[in-house]
């Protein structure tokens, strides 16, 4: 179907292609009348048309203006070449905005690992030196200890940061009822939270409720998150974990230590 610019007497400027040769044959949508144009006149008209929604394209500035020399049979094609344009913008900032977040991570997980070191090296150093005090000793001992617990977490966390982002990576999605999942992880973890002489409190309202996740990654978070709370809070320290539901399922665990 093509439109001429100069309207059929009959009312409409509709006209259909049925034949292409030496001559082209067009037939009136409306009044079905058959007229012959020469093929040269035919290929000039539309060359000019596809010159305009080249032009059109090529200078594409965000706006895409439509003016009245492009023939309506395009202005689609333009509508659909703005909104690729769009979409092909908002993928683009979304990569970059992505990229931004994990230099940002990354920049954060080596400023984690090398404050910790320093202290580590520094400590080292004044014992090779033999410039420790003998009281201190011990003292300086722990503060190594301790450091190097915190320098083992960062490098944990870059390679799991790295092994998430992987393109290999995926999910294996089970499906799996998480407070069955969650009591039992806290049944096995209880020892531990208890031989260092901390207190679980455990809040949990939900009966039953099956979800689709990763047991091996869903382990992890839980024990990342308790495993924190044992190592960097004194005896005495209280542990909660809380699970209920409102609309979504929340999952809370924290403590009343010194925080992180």
């Amino acid at each position: 179907i093509v439109t001429m610019k100069k309207g059929h007497p009959c009312g409409t400027n509709l006209w259909e292609i049925v034949r292409l040769g030496a001559d082209i044959k067009i037939k009136c949508i409306n009044c079905g009348r058959i007229v012959m144009l020469p093929r040269m006149e035919f290929n000039k008209k539309i060359k000019k048309s596809l010159n305009v929604l080249n032009n059109v394209i090529g200078n594409y500035d965000g706006k895409c203006e439509i003016g009245d020399e492009l023939p309506k049979e395009f202005a689609s094609v333009v509508d659909s070449f703005r909104n690729l344009m769009i979409k092909l913008k908002n993928v683009e900032d979304e990569k970059i905005k992505i990229y931004e977040d994990k230099q940002k991570v990354i920049a954060n997980l080596s400023h984690d690992l090398k404050t910790p070191l320093t202290v580590i090296q520094g400590y080292s150093k004044a014992f090779m030196d033999d410039i420790v005090p003998e009281d201190k000793k011990k003292q300086y001992l722990e503060v190594i200890y301790k450091k190097s617990l915190v320098a083992t977490d960062a490098i944990d966390s870059l390679f799991l940061y790295a092994h998430l982002n992987h393109p290999e990576y995926s999910l294996t999605l089970e499906n799996v009822d998480i407070v069955s999942f969650s009591k039992n992880y806290l049944a096995l973890k209880y020892n531990e939270i208890e031989s260092n002489k901390m207190k679980l409190d455990i809040d949990i309202k939900v009966d039953k409720l099956c979800i689709n996740m990763d047991v091996k990654d869903f382990r992890r978070i839980y024990e990342n998150l308790i495993n924190n709370s044992i190592k960097y809070n004194k005896s005495g320290t209280k542990i909660y974990f809380k699970m209920w539901v409102k609309k979504d399922l929340y999952i809370s665990i924290g403590d009343n230590g010194i925080g992180i």
